[in-house]
């Protein structure tokens, strides 16, 4: 059952929800050990937008895995190191939403070729230069919401109207006097404000204006904080003072979370996640609200899966439980941890539904004669004392 104490239980305390009692107590939003990849440029960000919002599969395929990210944390969407899984992820989004186009025709896609050229363009000029331009962007986008006709607008520089032109969905091609005249154009045959509103706003605002609320920003992204903290790690640590165990549980300790402590057997965490953490977390959070009532119940999903699968005694009603509990643990953990990475013993406890079905009671076939020497081999002082082990092995099993 390592796949189940330690596949699921630890790696659910230790990687999801982050065990320190040298941290501050967190909501498990944010992942210590997903690493947030470096923020893209202005330029890269705007034409990332661009293809989730307007363009096709393909043309979001090409944006760097930073840009991915970053879509995705923009959006509220699951995060990961995989850029084919974020890819699917913004697909997906873009279908319950409604955005993005399955193909697209030649001038479409020439407009966006001129897009990411332009994107470019901007992207290699100086740090001064593209913030002159921000400062006529915001000029040029004043001058045209109050209405001034086209020959205010050309004094602009052609990549400040190419830039409100793609915000628009506009075609980018022609000198100055054609893009002025594309804009005004817009915004005077239009019966709506909408026209007046770019897609995607200039970069110094750094929000979506089709996307309410305003984005996240990855400053506020903090990773210095732990579900299981110094507070919950000290209220675990005193109710188990009053919590007696039986005899032949082998008890969790008490210090558990602390560099001192080192690692847990698999039996520790079993008791741990079973016992001493659902008496404490639902004392805390039982009568909470919101996400921290969501992490309450995804938790005992997963505590009940785990000890419905460790039972000495299994039947047809019971599988099913195991069956129910760990698709709706895998299912709300997706959902409330957007940067916790589904791992192989996830998928792997998909399947022990149908190994206790095929064998029953896991009890039998976990124990092997070698799993249960372990334990003796590694309390044995090797130090200094070669063979020993095998001798000592060669005894035990004679």
């Amino acid at each position: 059952m390592h796949n189940q104490y330690l596949g699921l239980l630890k790696t659910h305390c230790r990687d999801i929800w982050g065990m320190d009692i040298d941290l501050q107590d967190g909501d498990g939003t944010y992942t210590r050990k997903h690493k947030m990849p470096p923020v893209p440029s202005e330029t890269q960000m705007e034409y990332g937008l661009h293809c989730l919002y307007n363009g096709t599969i393909d043309e979001l395929e090409a944006c760097s895995q930073a840009v991915l990210w970053h879509l995705c944390f923009r959006h509220d969407l699951r995060r990961s190191r995989s850029p084919k899984r974020m890819l699917k992820t913004l697909q997906e989004w873009r279908l319950r939403t409604g955005r993005g186009s399955a193909a697209a025709d030649d001038s479409s896609s020439s407009q966006r070729h001129a897009t990411l050229a332009h994107a470019t363009r901007v992207e290699q000029l100086s740090d001064e230069r593209r913030e002159q331009l921000r400062n006529k962007m915001v000029k040029a986008e004043a001058a045209f919401l109050a209405g001034k006709p086209a020959r205010s607008l050309q004094a602009s520089p052609k990549d400040v109207l190419t830039s409100m032109c793609i915000r628009r969905g506009l075609p980018t091609s022609g000198v100055k006097a054609e893009l002025a005249e594309r804009l005004v154009a817009l915004r005077d045959n239009s019966s709506t404000s909408q026209a007046r509103q770019p897609q995607v706003v200039e970069s110094s605002a750094d929000t979506i204006r089709t996307h309410p609320p305003a984005p996240p920003r990855t400053a506020a992204r903090d990773v210095h904080s732990a579900v299981l903290g110094r507070t919950v790690l000290a209220e675990i640590s005193k109710d188990m003072e009053s919590t007696e165990v039986p005899a032949w549980v082998d008890p969790a300790p008490r210090n558990m979370g602390t560099k001192q402590r080192g690692k847990l057997s698999a039996d520790q965490w079993f008791s741990a996640c079973t016992i001493n953490f659902v008496f404490t977390l639902v004392r805390l959070w039982g009568n909470e609200t919101g996400r921290k009532r969501d992490m309450l119940s995804n938790y005992m999903d997963l505590v009940t899966a785990v000890v419905v699968s460790s039972m000495l005694e299994i039947n047809e009603d019971l599988i099913q439980l195991y069956e129910t509990s760990i698709m709706q643990y895998l299912t709300s953990l997706k959902q409330l941890y957007k940067e916790a990475e589904i791992v192989p013993n996830h998928h792997l406890a998909m399947h022990v539904g149908a190994f206790l079905r095929a064998f029953g009671p896991v009890h039998s076939i976990r124990t092997f004669f070698s799993e249960r020497m372990n334990f003796v081999l590694q309390s044995e002082n090797t130090n200094g004392k070669f063979g020993t082990p095998l001798i000592l092995f060669a005894i035990l099993t004679g």
